[in-house]
């Protein structure tokens, strides 16, 4: 996937999106679903018309709240993005995401 800037330069276009801890998805591209898995303390993004994996794919998770980290993983061709507090608690908190496909 790619898309032209305004200056005719070709970029990678991937599944992207922010995510609020309240359920709010914005700037959402190619993103079917995120769901909070409350069992493991995890969202659980299902992107369109790809099984992810964390070795075909490159992936950036960023938590917004500079405080937090955040992590990823995949299962069932699922992207999976763990939020873990100053305490190292996982826990809901705002996130943003890009993947795009390894070449």
């Amino acid at each position: 996937m790619e898309e032209k800037t305004s200056s005719g330069r070709r970029v990678p276009r991937g599944p992207k999106a922010s995510k609020g801890p309240s359920g709010s998805l914005g700037q959402a591209y190619n993103v079917d679903s995120v769901t909070w898995d409350a069992a493991n303390s995890r969202y659980v993004i299902k992107l369109t018309g790809i099984t992810y994996t964390h070795t075909t794919y490159v992936t950036m998770v960023t938590a917004v709240d500079s405080a937090y980290t955040a992590t990823y993983g995949a299962d069932s061709g699922n992207l999976l993005v763990y939020l873990r507090n100053p305490a190292g608690v996982k826990q809901k908190a705002h996130f943003s995401f890009v993947v795009l496909k390894a070449s």
